[in-house]
């Protein structure tokens, strides 16, 4: 098995911005729509297995510890 440079999918310090920037935006996004709903709509689950908003929120709200983890990896590269 030979591993090529074009494997390694070099994630550099201007790719990390953009997605920080993203990642910023996408949580003021849910702030501003999720904000003032009250906490029966939070927690209705509509049917059967289908999440709650809520969990949905919380299950989503741990990707700025993937980019965080990105930026370590890249700056552990250099």
């Amino acid at each position: 098995m030979v591993t090529t440079d074009a494997d390694f999918a070099r994630f550099t310090e201007v790719d990390l911005d953009e997605a920080t920037s993203r990642l910023t935006r996408l949580a003021a996004c849910y702030q501003a729509r999720l904000g003032k709903l009250d906490t029966q709509i939070l927690d209705t689950r509509p049917a059967g297995d289908i999440w709650t908003i809520r969990q949905v929120v919380h299950h989503v709200s741990h990707v700025t510890e993937y980019a965080e983890m990105v930026g370590r990896l890249s700056a552990a590269s250099t």
